[in-house]
């Protein structure tokens, strides 16, 4: 036995990772929930969740993912949505634990890269949103779950939550069919699995043409290419610097193992992927936990001159971990709709004619259209010209002529907004006109109607 007790309990954790780590799910997955709970705030974060539930009542019902959301969303109250991430992420785990019972991976590995990949913003963002990457996760790897069990039927049941998980966009339907040809090739490929393969890309090419995919879903938030990739500068999502710091080490030491080769493509294509789309960071960061959770077992089982020095090494690193786990976790509430914002929404779906269209940030285009059902004329995708034009307008008789361009009759300000604003004052300054009228004002959250002449 080695005098170092860190490195004598991994085998214990190692043996019971199951447990462990579904532990250390539940509880980074619900101490967002419980701070939210604590203020009174909505459990359900994120605007892509509320994007997907709006979208899901109104897509036809060959969008299989929307359908299956629309499906939970007609049994559950509005109060229990929040569930849908939640067993979305533990109930992927399970199939990742039952997909791992195939010998796949070393046990040691695997415990590694799920310790890694549980504490990470990426994870806990993700499955804590009703989202894309959520729902494609959960179903491919039900797919390769029936793919490895030893009945050649539930071989061919496979493709039917493959098909379900091409129908997001085209860019985890590619990804599918990469990692699905890519298995089947690698892991002792069957007549059969040929069939598996061809059925999966006709349908993941049908069900694309019918349901007019694009590309990607999003962006659901501004776009910023470090914070996003580094959650400790301040984004949504993520991995910590540590990890990074822990990648290059796999990164360095991985190449000399023949099967991790194709991962360094992997990294390359998802680096690419990442700089033209940031919302996919969440496959990013899956595979740079990957080479993570490989230095990382390099560094357990190496050989040190001083066993002192490898466990405050690692100390550090999981120090390191737990820290940028801890901030994240305290500033998470803040990608949620606040309740007094949710308050004034429901203000105005409970006042307003129901063809009013808002104005406000693309931050709150889909609360605005979930809670207020009312059309947001702000978009990360449309009209962002137009709103700046409209923020920054420098006359009352400019911002007139604009607003009733786009016939908008209502302009919703959150504290957040309000405090962007300060730094143009202009725009705040022109709200006092006769024609501007404060409809709505709570904790700082206003509501203002335009007024025709």
């Amino acid at each position: 036995m080695s005098n170092e007790p860190l490195y004598d309990i991994l085998p214990h954790f190692v043996k019971y990772q199951k447990r462990y780590i579904l532990l250390l799910a539940f509880i980074v997955l619900f101490i967002p929930l419980l701070i939210n709970s604590i203020q009174g705030d909505p459990l359900l974060m994120g605007q892509e969740s509320y994007f997907v539930l709006e979208e899901s009542s109104r897509v036809p019902w060959y969008h299989f993912s929307f359908s299956f959301i629309n499906i939970l969303q007609s049994f559950l109250p509005a109060s229990l949505l929040f569930c849908i991430p939640f067993l979305l992420g533990i109930g992927t785990l399970l199939l990742y634990f039952r997909f791992g019972d195939n010998k796949l991976f070393s046990r040691q590995w695997n415990f590694i890269f799920l310790l890694i990949l549980v504490s990470s913003p990426a994870f806990i963002f993700t499955f804590s949103t009703i989202s894309a990457t959520a729902l494609f996760a959960f179903f491919t790897l039900t797919g390769f779950v029936l793919l490895t069990e030893k009945k050649v039927w539930l071989h061919y049941c496979g493709v039917v939550p493959f098909a379900i998980a091409a129908t997001l966009d085209i860019f985890h339907s590619f990804f599918l069919l990469v990692i699905v040809t890519w298995f089947l090739h690698t892991y002792k490929w069957k007549k059969h699995h040929r069939n598996i393969a061809i059925a999966t890309a006709a349908s993941t090419l049908l069900l694309g043409i019918i349901t007019k995919l694009p590309f990607l879903l999003g962006p659901f938030s501004i776009p910023q290419l470090s914070a996003d990739f580094i959650s400790d500068l301040g984004g949504m999502s993520g991995m910590s610097f540590f990890v990074i710091m822990i990648a290059l080490v796999g990164l360095f030491t991985a190449w000399k193992r023949k099967s991790f080769i194709v991962t360094y493509f992997f990294l390359l294509f998802t680096i690419a992927t990442y700089i033209y789309a940031p919302q996919t960071i969440f496959v990013l960061t899956l595979v740079t936990i990957v080479f993570a959770a490989f230095g990382l077992q390099k560094l357990v089982e190496r050989k040190w001159i001083l066993e002192g020095i490898r466990t405050f090494t690692l100390l550090l690193l999981l120090l390191g971990l737990l820290f940028s786990l801890s901030t994240y976790e305290q500033r998470l509430h803040t990608f949620s709709p606040m309740a007094d914002q949710v308050d004034a929404l429901t203000w105005l779906h409970d006042t307003t004619p129901g063809d009013v269209r808002v104005f406000s940030n693309a931050e709150n285009e889909h609360f605005i259209r979930y809670f207020a059902e009312r059309d947001a004329f702000s978009s990360y995708n449309k009209n962002q010209q137009k709103t700046d034009a409209i923020f920054n307008a420098t006359s009352v008789s400019l911002l007139f002529r604009l607003l009733e361009e786009d016939n908008i009759k209502y302009i919703y300000l959150t504290p957040q907004l309000k405090q962007e604003l300060e730094r143009n004052q202009q725009f705040i300054y022109l709200l006092e006109n006769e024609r501007f009228k404060l409809e709505y004002h709570a904790n700082d959250v206003e509501v203002w109607q335009f007024r025709k002449r």
